[in-house]
């Protein structure tokens, strides 16, 4: 519905929002809504209260949401998106998962499960699934496997896209990217003219199709003396779903940079800025819908997220990641509009059905 898919664009808005990243933040809603959801199917209480208020539905509907997405993505040729779960479970006898977390997780998110003995091993298994499963984009999502880690609940997502029209040779050009701290960087662009133009009075920018139209990429560019950050904050999931599902028809010359990105992070201290805190929280997590350690209760110790994207004249690959631990705890044509994304934008890879972002970050800098 309408409703829901405004409140995924919030979310999505809303978690970038509170990403603190070391230079470009790049996110996977749509991954990091798995892993959540997953994890929610285990919690109570009011650690189950502040995650669906904190996404803005409760945990069935987003079950349901969800699984119509997963559902729904397209894989055929020149443009796939995949998505893949796992739940990892330590070996060990005082771990008693329940059968009904599982199943549910099984159902919805056609989550596979492993039971593994958390060595050397496990951290190998566990990077090289996240590799297969996000066609290469990210390398692995583990440096170790703590001692107190119980559980893992992983969503990798992997999208590789031609676009509809590719760039030929003579469109692409060097040009300078001015980054946000005022240096300029030499860069390839790739110019092209595009039909749909956006424009919310705060920044101008366009959709370009991939092909078979599943997918889109948009980018953004705040108007000169808005700040992206500040241009970020002021976006709800609705005015940026009725800009996107509205473009005007106007012939736009687009100026692209090329790029590759990639943002590692712990989603922990954005969640809790979103109002996720108890299930941080050892001793207090209400977690039991998953199952126990020994005569201990579980809580999440951290929420890993890695996302890859590149952009060149052929099209898009990207690929996210996001790692749940569990631990335990003894507690018409007018006139030409222009826009050249030569300074810092925002730019989303989305899904043309719910015309929700897959994919969402900014791009600051290019090296």
């Amino acid at each position: 519905s309408d409703a829901a898919n405004n409140t995924v664009a919030n979310f999505a808005l809303r978690l970038l929002n509170s990403c603190e990243a070391e230079g470009d933040t790049l996110i996977s809603p749509t991954s990091i809504l798995c892993a959540l959801a997953m994890t929610a199917n285990g919690a109570e209480g009011e650690t189950l209260s502040e995650m669906e208020s904190a996404i803005g539905m409760s945990i069935d509907e987003l079950n349901e949401y969800m699984a119509a997405f997963l559902a729904a993505l397209d894989n055929s040729e020149g443009s796939r998106l995949s998505s893949a779960c796992s739940m990892w479970l330590r070996e060990d006898p005082a771990l008693k998962i329940k059968e009904e977390f599982l199943g549910k997780n099984a159902r919805y998110y056609d989550s596979s499960v492993f039971t593994a003995p958390f060595d050397a091993s496990t951290l190998s298994d566990i990077n090289s699934w996240v590799k297969k499963n996000t066609g290469g984009m990210v390398d692995k999502i583990l440096e170790e496997i703590p001692d107190a880690a119980m559980l893992y609940l992983i969503n990798a997502v992997a999208f590789d896209a031609k676009w509809q029209s590719v760039y030929t040779e003579n469109q692409v050009e060097p040009g300078t990217f001015t980054n946000a701290a005022g240096e300029d960087k030499n860069v390839d662009f790739m110019d092209s003219r595009e039909y749909y133009y956006l424009d919310d009075g705060k920044a101008t920018g366009f959709l370009k199709y991939y092909a078979g139209s599943h997918y889109a990429f948009a980018a953004l560019l705040p108007n000169s003396g808005v700040a992206l950050e500040e241009y970020i904050a002021g976006l709800s999931g609705e005015g940026l779903r009725a800009m996107l599902t509205e473009p005007q028809n106007t012939a736009v010359i687009a100026s692209l940079p090329k790029f590759d990105s990639s943002c590692s992070l712990e989603l922990s201290e954005a969640l809790r800025t979103l109002g996720i805190n108890e299930l941080f929280d050892p001793g207090v997590a209400e977690l039991s819908g998953i199952g126990r350690y020994a005569d201990a209760s579980l809580y999440v110790s951290r929420i890993l997220h890695k996302c890859h994207v590149a952009v060149d004249e052929q099209g898009t690959k990207a690929g996210a990641v996001t790692a749940v631990e569990v631990a335990e705890g003894a507690a018409i044509i007018e006139e030409l509009k222009y826009v050249v994304l030569n300074r810092p934008f925002l730019y989303m890879i989305l899904d043309c059905n719910t015309m929700t972002p897959v994919f969402i970050g900014t791009l600051t800098d290019i090296s």
